[in-house]
């Protein structure tokens, strides 16, 4: 498992589509969730102390994002 996670909007499909451009590593999505562009900045806001250096959208994998995504894997699955 990477030691990075990428937190944006776009839709799921986009997401990989985009990550694979130039990217020779295995992708692995590991949830998804609503709330467009509001929510991406409140993630972005919430989780800005696990930012990666110069990286707007990637994050270390920290274990409350870790626990975060783990929320949004019980919620759609319910």
């Amino acid at each position: 498992l990477s030691k990075r996670a990428k937190l944006n909007r776009k839709k799921r499909r986009q997401v990989i589509k985009a990550l694979k451009r130039g990217n020779h590593r295995k992708l692995t999505l590991l949830a998804t969730g609503n709330g467009g562009q509001p929510r991406e900045h409140l993630l972005h806001k919430r989780f800005a102390k696990f930012r990666l250096h110069h990286r707007h959208e990637w994050f270390s994998l920290s274990p409350q994002i870790v626990k975060y995504i783990a929320c949004l894997k019980r919620r759609r699955t319910k």
